[in-house]
């Protein structure tokens, strides 16, 4: 009995050998499909949104004539930078995410999370950490490289370059909590553009969040819709408390975008960034 299972178990191979590579054959070709799915979704989504800012915004003039040079974000995090370049001078950035809620098609759909302008971009190449044990986190203003070392683990600042002392930890990630409803997706629209400060000035300009009991604004719809009747005359400040509120970090706001009903509030930052609105009221608040 054993000799005779064992001859049939290569003529068994033979006869299921062709269903095999006919499996692997359509897998693979499933694989090649989806990821031309994905590639197309994901240039539709971030040409959507140039071409969007472009006409409301004469500031991202040219961006549809540049380059864009993409890059993943850390590990398993689903999150993706753009650099914008024109002759390889950095205009500006996207940072994009897979849509946590999708409409369960096999298309994917993608939000976006900040954009910035200028050629000082997150997690530049100029001012990256040049050690190999490095590693790419991004939320929002607590943007950060992280060096594991002997020593214990580093975070450089992902847009200044500026090194956090030792004994600063992060907070958890406040971007990953925030639902799809108010992120700009491949269905959003930008409706409004306002510019408050056209060029970058000093939160220290003004000292009124500087001071022990600061007036602060109850962040709420209407915070943002005052910010679209402000001028230059008026600056407003953001504040945000980061790493687990060692850091007090001022940013003059310079512009607000309004997308459907969702604001992204543009923040002076040797250069200008764009960040959700919702994530401002959850880690800081806005002197006006």
């Amino acid at each position: 009995m054993r000799y005779l299972l064992i001859k049939k178990i290569p003529l068994l191979c033979r006869l299921l050998f062709p269903l095999f590579i006919l499996i692997l054959i359509s897998t693979s070709s499933l694989a090649f499909a989806n990821e031309g799915e994905w590639t197309k979704s994901f240039q539709q989504h971030v040409h959507s949104w140039i071409n969007q800012m472009e006409a409301k915004d004469k500031r991202f003039t040219n961006w549809n004539r540049a380059s864009l040079h993409t890059q993943t974000l850390g590990i398993n995090t689903h999150q993706w930078l753009v650099t914008v370049k024109n002759q390889n001078k950095p205009l500006g950035y996207l940072v994009i995410a897979e849509s946590p809620q999708h409409d369960h098609s096999n298309t994917p759909t993608f939000v976006l999370l900040e954009y910035g302008l200028g050629e000082f971009t997150l997690f530049d190449e100029s001012i990256a950490p040049d050690k190999p044990a490095t590693t790419q986190y991004y939320d929002g203003f607590s943007s950060f490289w992280s060096m594991d070392l002997p020593s214990g683990t580093e975070y450089i600042d992902a847009k200044s370059g500026e090194k956090y002392p030792s004994r600063f930890k992060p907070d958890n990630s406040i971007m990953k909590q925030l639902p799809a409803t108010v992120l700009i997706s491949g269905k959003t629209t930008l409706t409004t553009s306002h510019t408050l400060v056209s060029t970058e000035i000093s939160p220290f300009s003004t000292i009124d969040w500087i001071t022990p009991n600061p007036v602060k604004s109850k962040l709420n719809d209407q915070t943002w819709k005052n910010l679209l009747n402000k001028t230059s005359l008026d600056p407003a400040v953001v504040t945000a408390n980061l790493f687990q509120e060692e850091v007090l970090a001022p940013f003059t706001i310079g512009s607000v975008h309004v997308w459907d009903n969702q604001a992204y509030i543009g923040v002076w930052d040797s250069g200008l960034r764009f960040l959700p609105y919702t994530y401002i009221q959850k880690v800081g608040t806005i002197i006006q």
